[in-house]
């Protein structure tokens, strides 16, 4: 006949006592992190919802007219942000839409005098790029020193002109961070 201790019943229960009570701790640190990382996670998911209401005054064109040629557009941003050179076009997708004219400040602009100080130095854009002789702007193609060195500011000194390629009229900007 064999007896049966109680003590591997009771350190089973301590056990399990101890374990349980190391689950609900470890549930109450981490659920928090978990729920933000769902918010955060469902805001993320909804951001073109929300720049697209948010936003909605610069993303629609104002004219319903056909759209005129895109050197035009440029032009027009050109005109607004002479000191800026451009980065990167996104044409009108849409009837409606406006095009988009990704524009960065240039190293000489940034680091030139201020308007009350600024002398009349400018190179015609053509000579930088012969076969685009018939644009009347030029893109970047040396690149932004800022974003080839991993430079976090490079946003801040991206800038986005909304066009309205109907009337080929500036509908506003904004810095391409506060997007």
């Amino acid at each position: 006949m064999t007896t049966l201790s109680r003590n591997p019943d009771r350190s089973a229960m301590l056990m399990h006592r101890v374990f349980w009570r190391l689950h609900f701790w470890a549930g109450v640190l981490v659920a928090p992190l978990a729920l933000f990382a769902a918010l955060t996670g469902i805001l993320y998911i909804f951001t073109p919802q929300i720049e697209a209401w948010k936003y909605v005054a610069l993303d629609k064109a104002a004219s319903s007219a056909a759209p005129r040629s895109l050197d035009q557009q440029l032009e027009s941003a050109h005109l607004a942000f002479p000191d800026w050179s451009i980065k990167r076009i996104v044409p009108a997708y849409a009837p409606g839409s406006t095009t988009q004219v990704y524009l960065s400040l240039s190293e000489a602009a940034s680091s030139a005098p201020t308007a009350n100080q600024q002398t009349e130095v400018n190179t015609p854009l053509n000579a930088q790029h012969p076969a685009h002789c018939h644009h009347p702007m030029q893109p970047d193609t040396k690149g932004s020193k800022a974003t080839e060195h991993g430079d976090h500011h490079a946003s801040a000194r991206t800038r986005i002109a909304y066009v309205d390629p109907g009337t080929a009229q500036l509908q506003g900007s904004l810095l391409e961070q506060d997007r």
